[in-house]
This record gives C-alpha cells, structure tokens and sequence, in this order.
C-alpha cells in the first residue's frame, strides 16, 4: 500500500492573523501572557522551534502549527502549548 505524501502549503498570512488575535486574549491577562512567552523561549532553547530570519521565508516553505496556550492546574508550569495539527490535514483536503 502506498503512503500519501502530505504537501504543506504556506500558511503564513493565517498563522500571523492567529498571532494577532491571540496577542489581543493575552494582552487582557499579563500573567498568562508572561507564561506563554517562557514557554515559546523553553522550546527555543531546547532546539525544540526556531525563528524564522527575516526574508528566509520567501526562500524555503515555512509552516506555521497552529495552537493555543491551555492552562492545567495540574502541570508544573501550569501553561503548555497545544498543537493543532489537524488544521493541517485539513488543509490537504
């Protein structure tokens, strides 16, 4: 059985669209939004996500995963970052 080989289209102008609105939700609650930047600054450290550079992006395809900061009381760091990668499989539709 041959395996379907998925093709990711550039999804930049929704992703940067996402990261506005979600800056907007942060913005009400400094806290969380505190958190989710030490998240996104764990992950780059860990080699886990990298910044784009600037004009690079025109160059290569790049994918941005769509998700969203959920609050656990049962974490230790309380914030963890849910991927959504079904928005990608749908996109393939």
């Amino acid at each position: 059985m041959e395996r379907k080989k998925w093709k990711l289209l550039d999804n930049e102008n929704l992703a940067m669209k996402r990261l506005a609105r979600l800056n907007y939700e942060l913005y009400a609650i400094p806290e969380l939004k505190e958190n989710y930047n030490r998240v996104f600054i764990e992950y780059e450290s860990k080699s886990n996500i990298e910044e784009v550079p600037e004009g690079s992006a025109s160059a290569h395809l790049v994918f941005y995963i769509r998700h969203r900061p959920v609050v656990k009381e049962s974490s230790a760091s309380r914030l963890v970052l849910r991927c959504d990668l079904c928005s990608m499989l749908l996109s393939q539709v």
